[in-house]
């Protein structure tokens, strides 16, 4: 049975026959797990493996968060874009007939009641739009 180590490449192992055969007499006086395959001695690993394992799992789940906050970016990018293309959709349709109303906002918009109502008060409160008329007969035209 041969117990010679075999060459490993990774920094907690020896990587050519000098380094091999120093680490071989620095583990001749401990005594031998009794792990062996094909003819090679296992030896426990180094007590260093465990926080580069812990490293490298941690590292992998920041790559997994990043990626996810990544994805989360992109999407309220684009949420964001889709909203501004609304809002300037209600604009043209304002600055051609001068005035707009809630369903002539949810009709173009193919939204809800609410949510027109909210782009038209977005547009009040950036100041490109004025509201006219009663709680029940609101429109809104362009300011300027």
């Amino acid at each position: 049975m041969d117990s010679t180590p075999i060459p490993v490449k990774d920094s907690s192992f020896a990587t050519s026959t000098a380094e091999a055969s120093e680490v071989k007499k620095a583990t001749e006086d401990k005594p031998d797990s009794g792990q062996t395959i094909q003819g090679a001695s296992l030896q426990p690993a180094p007590a260093e493996s465990a926080p580069i394992a812990a490293q490298i799992r941690s590292s992998v789940q920041e790559d997994k968060s990043g990626f996810i906050r990544a994805l989360m970016a992109q999407a309220l990018a684009k949420i964001h874009s889709n909203r501004q293309k609304k809002l300037e959709i209600l604009m043209e349709s304002a600055r051609k007939k001068r005035r707009i109303t809630n369903d002539e906002a949810q009709k173009i918009l193919r939204v809800s009641d609410k949510t027109a109502e909210r782009y038209l008060k977005e547009l009040v409160e950036q100041g490109k739009l004025e509201r006219f008329g009663s709680t029940r007969d609101a429109h809104y035209g362009v300011r300027g």
